[in-house]
């Protein structure tokens, strides 16, 4: 009789005890789930990033610009300059800086410039309007969201083996860019003098992202190939700043505006990506002002570095005298 009932009981403390293990197992927050089914958690919230809720930057709009007539327009002049990422002060926008490009990658509820530029042309739910992106300066031919993804990596030959190991063709792959390859901006802007106000102001009319990547043409990479030695020194390839397409700067100054930029010294102070290039708080340096000679840059007449540097400087100093001789009596 004794026996009969120990094994009850362990019987019973034994379904007792299962029970409780599937319930651990399956319960997520106050929902229950088949049992055995894997579950795919959801955040319950926005990211906890602080002791209160950060609205002030996400609810704003950029600052309008000061109507501006032609007539109002006595002299303009209009350049083209390259912002360095691997600059400190740019920094902003280029942290954080791990991952595809094509991954979003944030440090708490803050996102990248790049994470910026690129939600804000990939269409999903939460973007069902996205904006352009155009093949040229000018902006007036978009290209496919599928082109430009396409621009994001290297697309390489790769041979393919059958069961055996023998070689019987080549596929092709897609080797994508890292977010550190994200380190220089050309920008396109305008430097005008409007007498209705008597100031010399700037407005930037396009963006262009660029990727310090290997020269993707295939000469280089037939004169860098080797079969018989493979450990090829990665410093002999040689490396250039591709570009996967321009932005118009005024369809893009509302998603920046509603972006936040770090302050690196002070994270209190709201800052958005739009007050970063109000503001001119970026170093950059010019490649070449508009001129007759089909626009050219300074380095396809000037080959040394030093002569690059100083006639960039010269442009840039030109634009600043203008303003100061016109109060000069």
């Amino acid at each position: 009789m004794k026996a009969i009932f120990v094994l009850l009981m362990m019987f019973v403390f034994g379904n007792i005890a299962w029970a409780q293990n599937v319930d651990d197992d399956t319960n997520v927050g106050n929902n229950q789930v088949p049992t055995g089914e894997r579950v795919q958690k959801e955040p319950i919230r926005e990211k906890v990033d602080g002791i209160y809720d950060k609205t002030h930057v996400y609810n704003r709009t950029p600052v309008s610009y000061v109507h501006l007539r032609e007539a109002d327009v006595m002299w303009s002049k209009t350049v083209w300059r390259r912002i360095d990422l691997r600059e400190k002060i740019n920094h902003p926008l280029h942290f954080p800086n791990l991952g595809d490009l094509t991954s979003e990658t944030t440090q708490g509820n803050w996102l990248s410039f790049w994470d910026v530029l690129y939600s804000a042309l990939d269409s999903t739910e939460r973007n069902p309007n996205p904006l352009m992106i155009y093949t040229d300066q000018w902006c007036n031919i978009p290209q496919y969201f599928s082109e430009f993804k396409g621009k994001l990596g290297t697309k390489k030959k790769m041979p393919q083996f059958d069961d055996d190991g023998v070689i019987i063709g080549e596929i092709e792959i897609v080797d994508p860019y890292k977010k550190s390859d994200f380190l220089a901006l050309d920008i396109k802007e305008m430097w005008f003098f409007d007498k209705q106000r008597s100031v010399l102001d700037v407005r930037i009319i396009a963006i262009e992202p660029l990727f310090y990547v290997e020269d993707p043409t295939a000469a280089l990479a037939e004169k860098f190939r080797s079969d018989e030695d493979e450990s090829m020194d990665e410093d002999l390839v040689d490396k250039l700043f591709m570009g996967a397409g321009w932005l118009y700067f005024s369809e893009i100054r509302p998603v920046l505006a509603s972006n936040d930029a770090f302050n690196v010294f002070n994270t209190a102070e709201r800052r958005s990506y739009e007050d970063f290039f109000w503001k001119r708080m970026f170093s950059s340096f010019v490649l070449r002002e508009e001129n007759i000679y089909n626009n050219r840059e300074i380095n396809q007449f000037l080959l040394n570095g030093l002569d690059q540097v100083l006639e960039s400087d010269r442009i840039t100093n030109e634009i600043r005298k203008f303003e100061h001789d016109m109060w000069d009596f």
